[in-house]
Protein backbone atom coordinates (compact mmCIF):
# COMPACT_ATOMS: atom_id res chain seq x y z
CA UNK A 1 0.00 0.00 0.00
CA UNK A 2 1.09 3.60 -0.64
CA UNK A 3 1.42 5.97 1.87
CA UNK A 4 -1.38 7.87 0.88
CA UNK A 5 -3.38 5.22 0.93
CA UNK A 6 -2.45 4.05 4.16
CA UNK A 7 -3.56 7.60 5.36
CA UNK A 8 -6.58 7.48 4.27
CA UNK A 9 -7.20 3.99 5.84
CA UNK A 10 -5.89 6.31 8.85
CA UNK A 11 -8.39 8.64 8.83
CA UNK A 12 -11.03 6.70 7.90
CA UNK A 13 -10.86 4.35 11.10
CA UNK A 14 -10.74 7.09 13.19
CA UNK A 15 -13.11 9.25 11.61
CA UNK A 16 -15.34 6.16 12.21
CA UNK A 17 -14.33 5.60 15.88
CA UNK A 18 -14.43 9.44 16.35
CA UNK A 19 -18.03 9.29 15.04
CA UNK A 20 -19.03 6.12 17.40
CA UNK A 21 -17.73 8.31 20.84
CA UNK A 22 -19.34 11.43 19.96
CA UNK A 23 -22.60 9.14 19.31
CA UNK A 24 -22.64 7.44 22.88
CA UNK A 25 -21.42 10.82 24.64
CA UNK A 26 -25.25 10.61 26.16
CA UNK A 27 -24.57 8.87 29.44
CA UNK A 28 -22.82 12.68 30.02
CA UNK A 29 -25.41 14.91 28.73
CA UNK A 30 -27.55 12.89 31.23
CA UNK A 31 -25.46 13.52 34.18
CA UNK A 32 -25.48 17.46 32.58
CA UNK A 33 -29.34 18.10 33.35
CA UNK A 34 -29.20 16.12 36.71
CA UNK A 35 -29.62 19.43 38.76
CA UNK A 36 -32.17 20.63 36.64
CA UNK A 37 -36.04 20.28 38.22
CA UNK A 38 -36.72 16.84 38.97
CA UNK A 39 -37.89 14.92 41.93
CA UNK A 40 -35.85 12.06 43.56
CA UNK A 41 -37.48 9.38 42.18
CA UNK A 42 -36.66 10.74 38.65
CA UNK A 43 -33.03 11.56 38.83
CA UNK A 44 -32.59 7.81 40.67
CA UNK A 45 -34.36 6.33 37.33
CA UNK A 46 -32.08 8.55 35.32
CA UNK A 47 -28.74 8.12 36.79
CA UNK A 48 -29.92 4.22 36.79
CA UNK A 49 -30.14 4.24 32.64
CA UNK A 50 -26.41 6.47 32.59
CA UNK A 51 -25.04 4.46 35.10
CA UNK A 52 -25.72 1.05 32.91
CA UNK A 53 -24.86 2.85 29.42
CA UNK A 54 -22.19 4.57 30.21
CA UNK A 55 -19.94 1.09 29.75
CA UNK A 56 -20.53 1.04 25.78
CA UNK A 57 -19.66 4.86 25.81
CA UNK A 58 -16.54 3.73 27.78
CA UNK A 59 -15.36 1.11 25.22
CA UNK A 60 -15.20 3.07 22.34
CA UNK A 61 -13.84 6.01 24.28
CA UNK A 62 -11.02 3.88 24.94
CA UNK A 63 -10.53 3.25 21.33
CA UNK A 64 -10.98 6.43 20.27
CA UNK A 65 -8.04 7.27 22.95
CA UNK A 66 -6.05 5.52 22.11
CA UNK A 67 -6.01 6.25 18.46
CA UNK A 68 -6.19 10.04 19.32
CA UNK A 69 -2.82 9.61 21.16
CA UNK A 70 -0.88 8.68 18.23
CA UNK A 71 -1.85 11.77 17.12
CA UNK A 72 -2.42 14.50 20.01
CA UNK A 73 1.34 12.90 21.37
CA UNK A 74 2.62 15.74 18.82
CA UNK A 75 0.43 18.20 20.90
CA UNK A 76 3.07 18.20 24.02
CA UNK A 77 1.16 21.19 25.42
CA UNK A 78 -1.70 20.00 25.65
CA UNK A 79 -0.71 16.65 27.62
CA UNK A 80 -1.83 17.82 30.88
CA UNK A 81 -4.96 19.01 29.20
CA UNK A 82 -5.45 15.46 28.02
CA UNK A 83 -4.74 13.56 31.31
CA UNK A 84 -7.57 16.29 32.99
CA UNK A 85 -10.31 14.98 30.44
CA UNK A 86 -9.36 11.44 30.86
CA UNK A 87 -10.40 11.79 34.98
CA UNK A 88 -13.82 13.60 33.90
CA UNK A 89 -14.20 10.28 32.20
CA UNK A 90 -13.34 8.40 34.67
CA UNK A 91 -14.55 10.18 37.81
CA UNK A 92 -18.52 9.23 36.89
CA UNK A 93 -17.74 5.34 37.21
CA UNK A 94 -16.84 6.22 41.14
CA UNK A 95 -19.70 8.50 41.45
CA UNK A 96 -21.91 6.21 39.70
CA UNK A 97 -21.42 3.71 42.55
CA UNK A 98 -21.34 6.00 45.43
CA UNK A 99 -24.70 7.68 44.22
CA UNK A 100 -26.26 3.85 44.43
CA UNK A 101 -24.65 3.63 47.57
CA UNK A 102 -24.99 6.63 50.14
CA UNK A 103 -28.23 7.25 52.11
CA UNK A 104 -27.22 10.22 53.58
CA UNK A 105 -29.55 13.59 51.34
CA UNK A 106 -26.35 15.99 51.37
CA UNK A 107 -23.67 13.71 50.48
CA UNK A 108 -25.85 12.51 47.28
CA UNK A 109 -26.19 16.32 46.44
CA UNK A 110 -22.32 16.71 46.41
CA UNK A 111 -22.32 13.90 44.40
CA UNK A 112 -25.07 15.34 41.79
CA UNK A 113 -22.97 18.10 41.63
CA UNK A 114 -19.95 16.45 40.57
CA UNK A 115 -21.75 14.21 38.04
CA UNK A 116 -23.15 17.58 36.71
CA UNK A 117 -19.60 19.36 36.36
CA UNK A 118 -18.12 15.67 34.62
CA UNK A 119 -21.35 15.25 32.38
CA UNK A 120 -20.58 19.78 31.10
CA UNK A 121 -17.15 19.54 30.98
CA UNK A 122 -16.50 16.01 29.41
CA UNK A 123 -18.26 16.56 26.35
CA UNK A 124 -16.87 20.36 26.41
CA UNK A 125 -13.27 19.50 26.55
CA UNK A 126 -13.55 16.20 24.34
CA UNK A 127 -15.13 18.63 21.34
CA UNK A 128 -12.19 21.34 22.07
CA UNK A 129 -9.62 19.02 21.76
CA UNK A 130 -11.17 17.25 18.50
CA UNK A 131 -11.06 20.97 17.11
CA UNK A 132 -8.12 21.17 17.07
CA UNK A 133 -7.61 18.10 14.45
CA UNK A 134 -9.39 21.06 12.09
CA UNK A 135 -7.70 24.14 13.59
CA UNK A 136 -4.25 22.87 14.57
CA UNK A 137 -2.21 23.10 17.31
CA UNK A 138 1.80 24.33 17.93
CA UNK A 139 3.93 21.63 17.84
CA UNK A 140 7.64 20.37 16.23
CA UNK A 141 9.28 16.91 16.20
CA UNK A 142 13.26 16.76 16.34
CA UNK A 143 15.61 14.42 14.97
CA UNK A 144 15.34 12.86 18.37
CA UNK A 145 11.68 12.69 18.67
CA UNK A 146 11.76 15.91 21.33
CA UNK A 147 8.29 17.63 20.99
CA UNK A 148 8.53 21.68 21.17
CA UNK A 149 5.94 23.64 20.89
CA UNK A 150 6.67 26.43 18.19
CA UNK A 151 5.96 25.20 15.09
CA UNK A 152 5.15 28.31 12.77
CA UNK A 153 1.76 27.82 11.27
CA UNK A 154 -0.36 26.49 14.16
CA UNK A 155 -3.10 29.40 15.02
CA UNK A 156 -3.43 28.47 18.33
CA UNK A 157 -1.43 26.57 21.09
CA UNK A 158 -1.58 24.82 24.53
CA UNK A 159 -3.89 26.36 26.80
CA UNK A 160 -4.73 28.89 24.60
CA UNK A 161 -6.50 27.01 22.61
CA UNK A 162 -9.72 28.20 25.24
CA UNK A 163 -8.99 31.56 24.21
CA UNK A 164 -9.74 30.62 20.27
CA UNK A 165 -13.87 31.30 19.30
CA UNK A 166 -13.91 28.68 17.29
CA UNK A 167 -12.66 25.83 19.15
CA UNK A 168 -14.86 27.37 21.98
CA UNK A 169 -17.79 26.85 19.53
CA UNK A 170 -17.02 23.15 18.76
CA UNK A 171 -16.49 22.27 22.37
CA UNK A 172 -20.29 23.92 23.35
CA UNK A 173 -21.45 22.32 20.27
CA UNK A 174 -20.38 18.66 21.40
CA UNK A 175 -22.06 19.30 24.87
CA UNK A 176 -25.50 20.42 23.29
CA UNK A 177 -25.51 17.41 21.11
CA UNK A 178 -24.64 15.33 24.26
CA UNK A 179 -27.51 16.64 26.06
CA UNK A 180 -30.10 16.28 22.76
CA UNK A 181 -28.87 12.54 22.67
CA UNK A 182 -29.66 12.06 26.31
CA UNK A 183 -33.50 13.48 25.98
CA UNK A 184 -33.39 10.95 22.76
CA UNK A 185 -32.19 8.36 24.71
CA UNK A 186 -34.37 8.69 27.61
CA UNK A 187 -37.92 9.24 25.62
CA UNK A 188 -36.58 5.39 24.15
CA UNK A 189 -35.87 4.49 27.41
CA UNK A 190 -38.48 5.57 30.27
CA UNK A 191 -42.07 5.48 29.62
CA UNK A 192 -43.15 7.72 32.31
CA UNK A 193 -45.57 10.53 31.48
CA UNK A 194 -44.08 13.43 33.60
CA UNK A 195 -40.47 12.56 32.57
CA UNK A 196 -41.54 11.94 29.13
CA UNK A 197 -42.79 15.17 29.19
CA UNK A 198 -39.88 17.23 30.64
CA UNK A 199 -37.35 15.34 27.93
CA UNK A 200 -39.57 16.76 25.45
CA UNK A 201 -38.99 19.92 26.66
CA UNK A 202 -35.69 19.91 26.97
CA UNK A 203 -35.05 18.41 23.79
CA UNK A 204 -36.50 21.48 21.70
CA UNK A 205 -34.05 23.46 23.71
CA UNK A 206 -31.03 21.37 23.01
CA UNK A 207 -32.02 20.51 20.12
CA UNK A 208 -32.54 24.28 18.77
CA UNK A 209 -28.98 25.27 20.84
CA UNK A 210 -27.00 22.07 19.20
CA UNK A 211 -27.59 23.27 15.40
CA UNK A 212 -27.08 26.96 15.89
CA UNK A 213 -24.18 25.90 17.58
CA UNK A 214 -23.31 23.00 14.57
CA UNK A 215 -23.76 25.68 11.91
CA UNK A 216 -21.26 28.48 13.57
CA UNK A 217 -18.79 25.17 13.96
CA UNK A 218 -19.06 24.35 10.33
CA UNK A 219 -18.62 27.84 9.26
CA UNK A 220 -15.55 28.32 11.14
CA UNK A 221 -14.58 24.71 9.62
CA UNK A 222 -14.97 25.72 6.29
CA UNK A 223 -13.51 28.86 6.41
CA UNK A 224 -10.33 28.31 8.06
CA UNK A 225 -7.04 28.01 6.45
CA UNK A 226 -5.57 24.97 5.84
CA UNK A 227 -2.21 23.33 4.48
CA UNK A 228 -0.91 21.22 1.93
CA UNK A 229 2.40 19.53 1.07
CA UNK A 230 3.96 21.72 -2.02
CA UNK A 231 7.56 19.51 -1.13
CA UNK A 232 9.92 17.53 1.56
CA UNK A 233 9.29 19.33 4.86
CA UNK A 234 7.61 22.12 2.92
CA UNK A 235 3.97 23.24 3.04
CA UNK A 236 1.26 26.06 1.97
CA UNK A 237 -1.19 27.71 3.20
CA UNK A 238 -3.90 27.40 1.28
CA UNK A 239 -7.55 29.55 1.78
CA UNK A 240 -10.99 27.50 2.91
CA UNK A 241 -9.12 24.38 2.51
CA UNK A 242 -11.63 21.94 4.22
CA UNK A 243 -14.29 23.58 2.09
CA UNK A 244 -12.39 22.63 -0.79
CA UNK A 245 -11.97 18.98 0.44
Amino acid sequence: MTLSSLQIAWWAIISLVGALHFFLLFPFGIQSMLLQRMTETERKMVLHRAANDYEYMWTIMLMYQMMSCIVFSAFSVLTEAWIALDFVFLLPIVLFWLRKHLNDVTARKVVDVLLTICGVLGPFLLGCFTSCYFFGNAFTISDMSDIEGTFEWVEVSGPSIFGDWRVVAFGLMIMALSRMQANLWLLWKIKEPEIRLWNRKQLRLNACLFVVLFVVAMYAILAANGYQIIGENKFEVVANKFLYN
